[in-house]
């Protein structure tokens, strides 16, 4: 039987806050992403016992690894395309995440949500209209609803 998460806390010993370096995290994630067997970050993070957090704030935080982290992602992109298109990768695991590492995908896949939002937010903006102008019409008495 495991520990409840207040006995985790209780039992854990503050120490030094970690300090991480963004350029050598950069260095680490391309170096790796360059081993045909890297797939995701999850494996990265994972094998270095660093928290998914950490990977967004560098992100934010460092221009030096935002680029590192792009470039990878790019790079991840392709090798995951390439293991779909030779059935060695799920394509359900694909399809979930891929707009995730793809930058030309995830920009089309928003240029096409916003153009159906438009479209979606002018139909809308028609019918209200139509409501509009039948409750004027009916208000003059120019249409009435019969039974």
């Amino acid at each position: 039987m495991g520990y409840s998460k207040a006995e985790l806390l209780a039992r854990r010993k503050p120490g030094p806050k970690r300090i991480y370096d963004p350029i050598k995290i950069a260095e680490e994630l391309l170096e790796w992403v360059d081993d045909e067997d890297s797939l995701n970050f999850v494996q990265f993070c994972g094998d270095r016992g660093y928290l998914h957090g950490l990977i967004w704030r560098l992100d934010k935080e460092s221009t030096e690894f935002s680029e590192a982290y792009e470039i990878a992602k790019m790079k991840l992109a392709a090798r995951r395309e390439r293991h779909l298109n030779a059935e060695t990768l799920n394509y359900g695991a694909y399809q979930r995440y891929q707009a995730m590492y793809d930058p030309f995908l995830r920009r089309d896949e928003t240029d096409q949500k916003d153009a159906d939002a438009k479209r979606q937010k002018g139909i809308k903006e028609n019918e209200q209209m139509n409501l509009i102008q039948l409750a004027r019409l009916a208000a003059d008495g120019k249409i009435s609803q019969k039974d």
